[in-house]
């Protein structure tokens, strides 16, 4: 019987190994596509066919940082990214925190969540006309704030929802135990509750990063010039004329490469994360 188990379970590792690599290659082969078609050279795009490039070039590169705007389209998406993430997680952790802990019934509780999640997954472009109205009531296009405020609209409730999900996995009774030592509220929240909730709060950081680098809509609404965002930016590579492909394939990787090392940073957390908040009640 052990023999049969051994055989079994040594064809399931000849099978799955085969299999997992099949999966990797369809994840990462546009990626290195991606990052291939950015290095070669603009007389290859029509002539050459074949996957590798006969030579290398860094010129679409210097096309998307020539001059100060490449740079200044960097430094806004880093700007708004990191504001909203900042923001979203100071606000929806606070706010998860106290829909966990609020003494308001079941079912109001479960009415709000409903809410923000139904905030989170309505179609965005049947708000942009009255995005763009207010914005430029408030004088605010073509400036990050514009950007940050429509992003911080899809990333609060996401996270609200999110950190709800995962206090509800935190023991009540270290909390008890430390408010009968003495400890008050803000004591508990920050000695206590925020140190259990990392992994939760590194989980939230990651996704509202991806929302807030990745979105294209919203932003785009809202910006002319100055204010533009990398996602913005790189539609503007398709023309009357043409896909202009080089530059377009070197933007794309600057876009893709920092959330790659965001995500590889965090990702220990992002795994604990999820399991913890998803799955325990």
């Amino acid at each position: 019987m052990s023999k049969v188990r051994l055989k079994r379970s040594q064809m399931i590792t000849i099978v799955k190994f085969p299999i997992i690599l099949l999966v990797l290659f369809f994840v990462l082969f546009p990626f290195f596509y991606l990052v291939v078609t950015s290095i070669r050279p603009a007389g290859e795009f029509l002539e050459n066919t074949n996957i590798l490039p006969r030579s290398f070039t860094l010129d679409h590169y210097r096309e998307v940082f020539d001059g100060q705007k490449g740079l200044l389209y960097l430094k806004n998406s880093l700007v708004v990214t990191g504001t909203v993430v900042l923001i979203s997680i100071v606000v929806g952790t606070m706010a998860g925190y106290a829909l966990v802990r609020s003494r308001f019934r079941q079912s109001i509780v479960l009415t709000i969540i409903f809410i923000l999640i139904f905030i989170r997954f309505y179609p965005r472009i049947s708000i942009v006309v009255p995005w763009f109205l207010i914005m430029n009531r408030l004088h605010l296009l073509d400036t990050v704030w514009a950007v940050i405020i429509l992003h911080l609209g899809l990333t609060i409730p996401f996270v609200v929802w999110l950190m709800y999900t995962f206090f509800k996995g935190v023991p009540m009774e270290l909390e008890e135990c430390a408010s009968i030592d003495g400890a008050g509220f803000m004591r508990r929240f920050i000695s206590i509750v925020l140190p259990l909730s990392l992994p939760g709060i590194a989980s939230a950081s990651i996704f509202t990063a991806f929302l807030s680098w990745n979105e294209f809509l919203l932003s785009s609404a809202v910006t002319r010039e100055s204010a533009k965002t990398l996602p913005v930016v790189i539609a503007g590579y398709i023309t009357d004329k043409g896909v202009v492909w080089g530059p377009m394939m070197a933007m794309s990787t600057l876009i893709v490469l920092p959330m790659i090392l965001f995500a590889l940073f965090l990702q220990k957390y992002l795994i604990r994360g999820m399991m913890m908040g998803a799955v325990k009640e």
